[in-house]
């Protein structure tokens, strides 16, 4: 899968010079090409992805909260399994999955993190910065966060 990827984006970066707007293009490019070096992280290095995680929060997290049970919650939580990271809790904006269960992992709602003392991983593509903005509402210096869109920044081309 890397090669491919790595293919895919040298033949997108031989066609660069023809693009009429070409940093656009560029910066289109290298955005799509980290987002697929990161699901493949996820999806198949478990190390390399708690490596990345623990080096963005500054020290090794041994139990986090995922914000999301979408997709990319349920990627995040398997790919930390056997990383000696427990998934205590998720956390979810919609009230239809407080007090549920995700993969067997206690859904709980946001406003219990105003609290805690954690961190949390903020597994959605789409509402990230949202989902951010809320946690840093909470004015709680004890919750720590990360979104995945900032760890994509972070993998290397």
């Amino acid at each position: 899968a890397k090669e491919r990827q790595e293919d895919i984006y040298k033949i997108s970066m031989s066609y660069i010079d023809k693009c009429p707007n070409k940093d656009i293009a560029l910066s289109k490019i290298v955005e799509i090409y980290r987002l697929s070096m990161f699901t493949d992280m996820v999806l198949n290095n478990r190390d390399a992805f708690y490596k990345l995680l623990s080096d963005r929060f500054l020290e090794n997290v041994n139990n986090i909260i995922i914000f999301g049970t979408g997709i990319w919650g349920e990627r995040c939580c398997k790919a930390l399994e056997g990383t000696g990271v427990t998934v205590s809790h998720f956390a979810d904006n919609d009230q239809t999955k407080w007090n549920t269960e995700f993969l067997g992992i206690k859904v709980i709602k946001p406003e219990n993190l105003k609290k805690m003392a954690a961190y949390v991983l903020i597994a959605v593509k789409e509402s990230g910065r949202e989902i951010g903005k809320q946690l840093s509402d909470m004015n709680n210096s004890m919750l720590k966060y990360i979104c995945i869109d900032e760890l994509v920044k972070y993998i290397n081309i």
